[in-house]
């Protein structure tokens, strides 16, 4: 028999405008769905959290749509509350340019894959800042991220 798979998928089915100052980290708005969880709830939404005590390694994938301000320099990063530290550690920032597209759809998209240890009750989630000015951002139906054992 085939070990379970382990892991979860949150998919955002309802947009809401992200409020943001220049350079201030915010959590991503929007209402988030979960699927496929095996030893991993949503405690609060956008958030996956590690039920389990093993494995450890997990690949997180990351498909964001993020309608924006054209030619805004816009960061994303994970944020991991360690449970067992009662802290909370922040990811590596990834930018994107806002793709400034005839029509008025300006759009970034995040591609991203990455490796992330959790341990059991440590859960994730994403934040968002506008590097360049004070616009806000959508994050656009059917962005997600799924985490899965590596």
């Amino acid at each position: 028999m085939p070990n379970t798979f382990e892991g979860g998928k949150l998919t955002l089915t309802t947009e809401i405008a992200t409020s943001l100052s220049v350079g201030v980290w915010s959590t991503i708005a929007g209402t988030w769905t979960a699927s496929n969880l095996e030893h991993f709830d949503s405690p609060s939404n956008g958030e996956l959290r590690h039920l389990g005590t093993s494995p450890r390694e997990y690949k997180c994938i990351v498909n964001f749509i993020i309608n924006g301000g054209g030619n805004d320099d816009i960061g994303v990063r994970v944020r991991k509350w360690d449970n067992s530290a009662s802290a909370f550690v922040d990811g590596t920032e990834i930018r994107r340019q806002v793709n400034n597209i005839v029509g008025g759809r300006d759009v970034a998209f995040y591609n991203i894959s990455f490796n992330i240890e959790l341990d059991q009750n440590d859960y994730v989630f994403f934040q968002v800042r506008n590097n360049t000015d004070n616009t806000n951002i959508t994050l656009e139906l059917d962005s997600d991220f799924v985490i899965e054992e590596r």
